[in-house]
């Protein structure tokens, strides 16, 4: 196993991080409901690139877009399958109502989190007054997990090329790194 170039370590380290801190099992269920990606793709192909993915895995996707630098995470984003359809929810925030709560996604109208069997579920959102200290809280931790675990490793990831689908994806184990 070589090792993966430092932006894709540090993408799958920040995706891994949130997927612990939203409860989602750190070992592989017997049937994933939810796929769990990091990009640098963001505007007019982020929304057709996301749905194509949860399409072709028929899960939902959850979506961190990375700087090109060693910065966190910028953005957070979703393909939820509604029926026959997949709608795509950007600009998501992070919340959490306490240190020991389970980090929840925010959208305009509401909020996301896993629930029973796993499965990506939608909720109310919390209370105006107590959305800023919950964010706060969630981006504490969410950095928090993501510093312990720098030296992780996963096997089983792919990288699919931008505007491409999974056909066209590759293991990471199979990448040759150039020097």
């Amino acid at each position: 196993m070589i090792d993966l170039p430092p932006y894709l370590a540090i993408a799958q380290n920040w995706t891994f991080a949130l997927r612990v801190l939203m409860g989602y099992p750190r070992q592989a269920p017997p049937f994933h409901t939810i796929g769990w990606c990091a990009t640098g793709c963001s505007g007019p192909l982020q929304e057709p690139q996301l749905t194509r993915v949860a399409a072709e895995l028929q899960r939902d996707m959850v979506q961190i877009v990375m700087p090109a630098n060693d910065e966190p995470p910028r953005e957070i984003a979703l393909a939820v399958r509604e029926g026959m359809n997949i709608r795509f929810r950007g600009g998501m925030r992070l919340y959490a109502a306490s240190d020991s709560a389970r980090v929840e996604l925010l959208a305009s109208d509401r909020r996301w989190f896993i629930g029973p069997r796993h499965v990506l579920t939608s909720a109310k959102l919390p209370q105006n007054h107590r959305r800023d200290a919950g964010e706060r809280i969630a981006l504490r931790r969410w950095r928090q997990v993501f510093e312990q675990e720098q030296s992780l490793r996963l096997k089983g990831n792919l990288l699919v090329p931008a505007g491409r689908g999974i056909a066209d994806s590759c293991p990471l184990d199979d990448l040759k790194i150039a020097c």
